[in-house]
């Protein structure tokens, strides 16, 4: 079991999104996948069409349901567990590992300096967009990283547009860190999150469709092969009804 997260001190900078279609790549890509989501909002519940009387980590710990109990899957075989405001520490977290195993936990942070959430990862993305208070939050979150020796595996750019005044390799350059994945702006997410459909199934001949599926592919050395919009149309209407 590999544990990836994907964290951010700024809001607003697209980590769900993020954190769901790299699930959703994982997926097609044949593996099995649970996101863990820390954000108090149950953002990702959500995004896969969940609104109400969601269980969470809360009743795990306050001993209501078991783990397996709290653990949702949505009609593409993307597993998650909302934590709402349970306390992150050792002692809580322990639970999570009790879960049958899976190959890929992906950890949709909220904003925090929690040492531990950061400890249990396998792999650390950042993500950022090119907005200058984006820019210093992810600065002041790699400075925090490297006083705690904590490596960070790479920097995700979301949100792309050329004409903003803050560029790629000018981020490259004040974080001292490689740029992994530059998604561009997409106007179409909102659409995506209030579907419950991740985007890369929806518009999956996208740029930020073709790049996200790259950068999963690369994770999991996959060799990477653009496919046709049918094959992809195909996977999601078999995923939705569990063909």
């Amino acid at each position: 079991m590999k544990i990836i997260g994907i964290f951010s001190l700024k809001g607003g900078v697209g980590k769900t999104t993020v954190a769901l279609n790299i699930a959703a790549c994982l997926r097609e890509f044949g593996k099995s996948v649970l996101i863990a989501d820390f954000d108090v909002n149950n953002t990702i519940a959500i995004s896969l069409g969940y609104y109400q009387n969601l269980l969470t980590y809360n009743d795990v710990i306050n001993g209501i349901k078991t783990i397996n109990e709290v653990v949702y899957k949505s009609p593409f075989g993307i597993e998650f567990i909302s934590f709402g405001n349970a306390t992150i520490n050792r002692e809580n977290l322990q639970y999570l590992f009790f879960l049958s195993p899976r190959e890929f936990i992906i950890i949709d942070s909220l904003p925090t300096l929690n040492e531990y959430l950061f400890s249990i990862c396998d792999e650390i993305y950042l993500i950022t967009t090119q907005e200058l208070n984006s820019v210093n939050a992810l600065m002041n979150l790699i400075s925090f990283l490297k006083e705690k020796k904590i490596k960070v595996n790479g920097i995700i750019v979301n949100k792309y547009d050329k004409r903003k005044p803050i560029k790629i390799n000018e981020i490259h350059e004040v974080c001292g860190l490689p740029i992994v994945l530059v998604l561009p702006n997409e106007n179409k997410i909102e659409e995506s999150f209030y579907s419950g459909v991740p985007f890369v199934y929806l518009y999956p001949n996208s740029k930020f469709s073709k790049e996200i599926r790259k950068f999963v592919a690369g994770l999991i050395g996959f060799e990477y092969k653009e496919k046709n919009v049918f094959s992809n149309i195909f996977l999601t209407i078999k995923s939705f009804f569990k063909l």
